[in-house]
């Protein structure tokens, strides 16, 4: 299994998400070993949308 928990973060703003995300990484949540990340994998809803009709 790849997944065993998912997080889903919305925001209208990438640097308010990035903000976040390294806050994140810099608490215990992170820098205790009270888990294992194995894999992050970003993504964007919809992104395909707007990639299509930009073309």
């Amino acid at each position: 299994t790849k997944a065993s928990d998912i997080a889903v973060f919305e925001t209208t703003s990438l640097q308010d998400y990035y903000f976040v995300i390294d806050a994140i990484r810099a608490s215990e949540f992170c820098t205790v070993p009270y888990f294992e990340f194995v894999e992050i994998i970003p993504a964007i809803e919809d992104e395909y949308v707007e990639y299509k009709s930009s073309l």
